[in-house]
């Protein structure tokens, strides 16, 4: 197997495709490094969403700007929509 497969292997092995937003409301998507390993179980699912908030607001900013609320829905529907992925 040559170098250039065995990389494709591996993005496709640790990565997943993900809509970015951006500040002008538009979206791209982008492949993004999985940030878990393993599936979520319903509690594990449950205490990671809910952890997204309080993440977000640890910057000192106001999450109350759309992009910022944005990015935040995006981020916990990322996390539910990979749950079960390894």
């Amino acid at each position: 197997m040559s170098s250039f497969e065995k990389g494709k292997q591996f993005l496709k092995k640790h990565t997943i495709r993900y809509n970015v937003p951006f500040k002008n409301n538009s979206h791209k998507e982008y492949s993004a490094f999985k940030l878990k390993q393993g599936k979520l179980n319903e509690v594990a699912l449950i205490n990671a969403i809910k952890t997204v908030d309080e993440v977000f607001s640890q910057d000192n900013k106001l999450i109350d700007h759309e992009s910022i609320q944005l990015k935040i829905q995006n981020t916990k529907k990322n996390i539910y929509d990979t749950k079960d992925i390894n």
